[in-house]
C-alpha cells in the first residue's frame, strides 16, 4: 500500500469530514519524516515510503483511533453550568422586575424574563453548531464590515426604544471576537503588526463612540482589546518578546488613554466630559447613587433579606441579590460564575488552533470583565455603569449578548480537535 493509498483508507474511516484534510497533512509529514530516515540509512526512495508506510501500523485501525481522536466535543461542564443557571436567572431576573413594580408576580414579569432567556439558550445553541473558522478566511473584510454595521442608523432602522439598544449592545459585545481576527490577521507580522492591531482597536473604539455615545461601554471595550493583544503576546503569537510586545502596549495604551481623554473634554459632549472629570477627581463618590448603594451595603443580612429599598435598575442586578437573598446567597452566585469562567479559561488553554484560541479568549474576556465591573459597580468601588453579567441582568439585550458569546465559545470549544 503507497502513501495515498494508506491516507485514503485512514480518512475514510473517519465521520467528520473536515477533520480529514487536517489528518491527512498530519500523516503525510509525519511519513515524510520516517521515510527520510529510512533514505539516510541507504534505501532507495520507494523502498523508504513502503517501509515508513508499514511502521504507521493497520491504516484502518490508524482510522479509527483518528475518528476517536478528531471529532466534535461539547464543554460539557460548561453547559452543564449554563443548564443550571439558566432556570435560576428566569427566577432571579423575575424577582428583578417585580422589584421595579409592586413586588407581585405577574404573568408578564414572568413572561419578560423567561422568553429572553429561553430565547438565548437557542440562540447560543444555534451558534455553537456553526463553523467558527469561516472568520478567519477574510478577517479584514469580516472587521470592516462589522464597523460598517456598527455606523448604520440603527435608530431609524429599529427604533430608539429597545430595538436600537439591542442591536448596539450586540454589536459592542461581538466587537471582541471580530476584532480577534484582526489579530489572527497580523499576528505573524511581528512589531508592525501589533502596531497595526493598536491601530485598528483605536479605530474601532471611536468609530462606535461616535456612533453610539456609550462613553463607559466603548472605554470597557477598549480596555478589553488591550487585554485580548496582552494574551497574544504572552502566548507568543507575534512572535516578539514580551519586553518589545508589554512595552509597546503599555506605552500605546497610555497615549491612547491620554489622547481619549483630551478629545472628550475638549470635543466630546458635556454628559461625557462631566462623566470623565467625575472618574478623574473622585466626583463620581458623591452621586446619589453610589451612596445609596453604600448605604445599602451597611445593613446586608447574611441569609436573606428585605425588599429593594432603591430604585431598581437592570445594572443594579447584583445588589438586588444581596439585598433580597443575603451576602451567602450572592456568594453561592459569584462561585458559580467563577467556575464557569475558570472552565472557559481551562477551554481556550486546549486550543490548538491560534484562531480558536483568540476568538475563545476574546468570549471569555466579553463575559468576565463586565461581570467584574459590574460586582465592583454594585459594592460602590468604581463609577455607576450599565455592564452586563451574565443571567442576572434581565431584557433581551443582556441575554442576547451573554448567550452569543456562551455559543461561539462553544463553537471553538467543539472545534477543538477538528480545526486545524
Amino acid at each position: 500500500m503507497d502513501l495515498s493509498e494508506y491516507i485514503a483508507v485512514v480518512t475514510a474511516q473517519m465521520r467528520c469530514k473536515r477533520a480529514r484534510a487536517m489528518v491527512a497533512k498530519e500523516l503525510a509529514d509525519h511519513i515524510a519524516d520516517q521515510k527520510q530516515a529510512y533514505v539516510e540509512t541507504g534505501m532507495d526512495e520507494a523502498s523508504a515510503e513502503l517501509a515508513a508506510v508499514r511502521q504507521m501500523g493497520d491504516a484502518v485501525e490508524v482510522g479509527r483511533e483518528m475518528d476517536r481522536i478528531h471529532r466534535p466535543r461539547m464543554d460539557v461542564k460548561v453547559l452543564a453550568l449554563v443548564g443550571i443557571f439558566s432556570p435560576a436567572a428566569c427566577f432571579l431576573q423575575n424577582m428583578l422586575v417585580m422589584a421595579q413594580g409592586n413586588g407581585e408576580w405577574t404573568l408578564r414579569g414572568a413572561a419578560f424574563t423567561a422568553l429572553p432567556v429561553l430565547l438565548g439558550v437557542v440562540l447560543m445553541t444555534g451558534i455553537l453548531f456553526v463553523d467558527y473558522t469561516w472568520l478567519c478566511r477574510r478577517p479584514l473584510t469580516v472587521w470592516i464590515v462589522f464597523l460598517l454595521a456598527a455606523m448604520l442608523p440603527v435608530e431609524r432602522i429599529a427604533g430608539r426604544e429597545g430595538g436600537a439598544e439591542l442591536i448596539q449592545y450586540l454589536l459592542l459585545a461581538l466587537f471582541l471576537p471580530a476584532y480577534g481576527g484582526v489579530i489572527y490577521h497580523y499576528r505573524k507580522k511581528r512589531l508592525p503588526g501589533l502596531l497595526l492591531c493598536l491601530a485598528w482597536l483605536a479605530a474601532g473604539a471611536l468609530v462606535f463612540l461616535f456612533c453610539t455615545g456609550r462613553f463607559f461601554s466603548v472605554m470597557t471595550m477598549g480596555l478589553a482589546g488591550i487585554l485580548l493583544l496582552s494574551f497574544c503576546v504572552a502566548k507568543g503569537w507575534f512572535e516578539i518578546s514580551p519586553f518589545s510586545g508589554f512595552g509597546t502596549l503599555l506605552l500605546t495604551a497610555g497615549g491612547g488613554v491620554c489622547a481619549f481623554a483630551w478629545y472628550i473634554l475638549k470635543q466630546g459632549n458635556t454628559y461625557q466630559a462631566a462623566r470623565l472629570e467625575a472618574l478623574w477627581n473622585g466626583g463620581w463618590e458623591s452621586s446619589y447613587i453610589v451612596e445609596g448603594i453604600r448605604q445599602i451595603l451597611q445593613n446586608l443580612q447574611m441569609v436573606g433579606g428585605k425588599d429593594m429599598s432603591f430604585p431598581w435598575e437592570g445594572a443594579l442586578a447584583f445588589l438586588l441579590l444581596l439585598e433580597r437573598f443575603g451576602i451567602v446567597a450572592a456568594a453561592f452566585a459569584v462561585a458559580g460564575l467563577a467556575v464557569m469562567f475558570v472552565q472557559m479559561a481551562s477551554g481556550v488553554k486546549k486550543q490548538k488552533n491560534v484562531f480558536g484560541g483568540i476568538l475563545g479568549a476574546a468570549c471569555l474576556l466579553g463575559l468576565f470583565l463586565p461581570t467584574v465591573l459590574h460586582i465592583l459597580c454594585n459594592l460602590g468601588l468604581i463609577p455607576y455603569s450599565e455592564a452586563v453579567i451574565p443571567f442576572l441582568f434581565p431584557g433581551w439585550t443582556a441575554n442576547a449578548v451573554c448567550y452569543t458569546l456562551l455559543g461561539l465559545y462553544l463553537s471553538v470549544y467543539r472545534n477543538t480537535d477538528v480545526a486545524a
